[in-house]
């Protein structure tokens, strides 16, 4: 007799391992501004200082004068501030509730004038010209008329006071940070729903173009623009201009 196992091997089908999920593809690193990307950007030129006596609305070197008035509201001054540098100052807006708006950043209101010269000291000595006066002033031709138009207002002793916009602002993130590279994003948000443009490291200098609160708005040296948390940059000189 026959004696057969009394295990038989198992008649079902070899069952290979599951094989991993391929993991997705990482999505790409923000780029990092390099000096091989320096080759588009052109550094603002600074605005040719004018004057209530010399500004022309429209002529095409629109200033933070022509700015100011454009962004004037009924019962709004113009602030003609004086730089201590080179004495050629800037025009602000007040506001009748005593806040003050800088044309050249709109969207920013500063509660003070005090404030706005927290971080502006080097200007000072302000005057303050009605907004519907310097329309008008700036409505006339220059000239005699104009010149007698600004005797008329008693404006003579502030005609003279140049102003012309801040020479261009340049930051880049402190060398003083445990973390070095700094976020571009492409809103004024530390939201993980933000998306981030590229990183900037210390030497990587950036042009503000505007404020929201505690954020800039910044222009790369290749053109790309974006965000940058203020408290993570500090200022520095502007790069030299291109050959």
């Amino acid at each position: 007799m026959i004696h057969l196992p009394r295990f038989l091997p198992s008649l079902q089908p070899h069952r290979q391992e599951p094989t991993p999920a391929t993991p997705p593809p990482e999505p790409p690193k923000p780029a990092r501004v390099t000096p091989r990307d320096v080759n588009t950007f052109q550094p603002s030129v600074p605005t040719v200082a004018s004057s209530l006596r010399t500004e022309q609305l429209g002529d095409g070197r629109s200033n933070c004068l022509e700015k100011a008035v454009a962004l004037a509201r009924p019962g709004d001054s113009i602030l003609l501030m004086r730089d201590a540098k080179d004495d050629v100052g800037h025009a602000l807006v007040r506001r009748p509730d005593g806040s003050v708006v800088d044309p050249n950043h709109p969207t920013v209101r500063y509660e003070t004038l005090g404030q706005w010269q927290a971080m502006h000291p080097r200007y000072g000595q302000p005057v303050s010209v009605p907004a519907v006066q310097v329309k008008q002033v700036l409505s006339t031709p220059p000239g005699e008329k104009r010149d007698a138009l600004i005797r008329q207002m008693g404006l003579t002793g502030v005609a003279n006071r140049q102003v012309a916009d801040e020479e261009p602002r340049w930051v880049t993130p402190s060398d003083n940070r445990e973390e070095k590279a700094v976020n571009v994003r492409a809103a004024p948000s530390a939201s993980g729903e933000t998306p981030i443009k590229m990183k900037v490291y210390p030497g990587d200098k950036l042009q503000v173009l505007g404020e929201e609160g505690d954020w800039l708005k910044v222009q790369a040296q290749n053109g790309e623009q974006g965000w940058v948390y203020e408290p993570n940059m500090v200022e520095v000189e502007a790069p030299p201009a291109p050959p």
